[in-house]
């Protein structure tokens, strides 16, 4: 899967003493919403079909962090 991070810091970028220390972080996983590849490890009618150990069926998952640090 494609998998993505960019983070801005923006206290960098202003002269408040407020914004010091202020960064936002965008990330996604699994930006092209690729299904888990199937595999056929167990019988019956709750039977899971993909490996678990190897993969995620969430799909897409996006995430947006603000942090500050004193």
């Amino acid at each position: 899967t494609v998998d993505l991070a960019a983070r801005l810091d923006i206290g960098a970028l202003s002269a408040s003493p407020m914004a010091q220390g202020l960064s936002l972080q965008l990330s996604a996983q699994n930006v092209l919403d690729e299904d888990p590849p199937f595999v056929d490890l167990a019988r019956g009618p709750n039977a899971v079909r993909y490996d678990s150990a190897n993969a995620n069926p969430l799909g897409r998952f996006l995430a947006l962090e603000l942090r500050k640090r004193w």
